[in-house]
């Protein structure tokens, strides 16, 4: 179930999105229907990412964040090749194994990241994905875990970052 389309990068109303690619809204009916509502995104055929179409009354468009915008070297009303699939993944998108085994080894941890919103478990998935080296992902996912146990599964982002905070300092990363 794989599309393609040229997709026109625009400004968002946002100053955490770079932007955002307007999807023709016969794809967007199309997955709406097959009700797909994560997706696999390749853009210029190089650089992936997750995503979700959204609507904002105007029509269907996928979010880019600032990060990605600059990665694809497009301005303001140029077009970027959109490749979109469904993504079929538990979370919605890939889950960092350093990630899946601290919550594997934490019975407790597991059933409250398993009680979080979808969009709340990718948002953990996430910060531990954007990061590259393996040593800091798996303290990174010490982190949510600890946080997570102290909450009794709870999330507050304010809290998180202190805890990502003390364990930072805790091992000496920076």
């Amino acid at each position: 179930m794989k599309k393609s389309f040229i997709g026109e990068v625009t400004l968002h109303n946002s100053n955490l999105w770079g932007g955002h690619i307007k999807v023709p809204y016969e794809i967007a009916q199309f997955y709406s229907q097959k009700k797909v509502k994560r997706f696999i995104c390749l853009l210029q055929k190089e650089i992936k990412i997750n995503c979700a179409i959204l609507s904002d009354g105007k029509g269907p468009f996928i979010l880019i964040n600032k990060e990605i915008n600059k990665k694809l070297k497009k301005n303001i009303d140029e077009t970027v090749l959109v490749e979109l699939s469904p993504d079929d993944s538990k979370y919605g998108m890939e889950m960092p194994i350093e990630f899946e085994q601290c919550l594997m080894e934490d019975e407790a941890a597991y059933k409250f990241f398993e009680n979080l919103s979808p969009g709340k478990q990718r948002n953990l998935i996430h910060l531990v994905l954007k990061i590259k080296n393996s040593d800091i992902r798996i303290r990174r996912s010490l982190s949510i875990i600890e946080h997570l146990n102290r909450e009794q599964g709870e999330l507050d982002f304010v809290k998180l970052n202190e805890v990502i905070k003390e364990f930072n300092q805790r091992f000496k990363i920076n």
